[in-house]
């Protein structure tokens, strides 16, 4: 059960390099919801079970 939610506005080019980083560096943060605002942004909506982790996604 994820607990925490983290959300982001990412820019397109910065989409691969983000999930990358929660690939390596949380343990299970993956993205639940992703929106695109214009072509160029996304809102995600990023999951995880511990608190670290979604303070660490924060500061991605």
């Amino acid at each position: 059960m994820f607990k925490f939610y983290v959300s982001k506005v990412v820019a397109t080019r910065d989409l691969a390099p983000l999930v990358e980083a929660l690939n390596s560096q949380t343990r299970d943060g993956h993205v639940a919801d992703q929106t695109r605002i214009t072509r160029d942004l996304w809102l995600l909506r990023i999951a995880c079970s511990e608190r670290d982790d979604a303070a660490l996604v924060r500061g991605l």
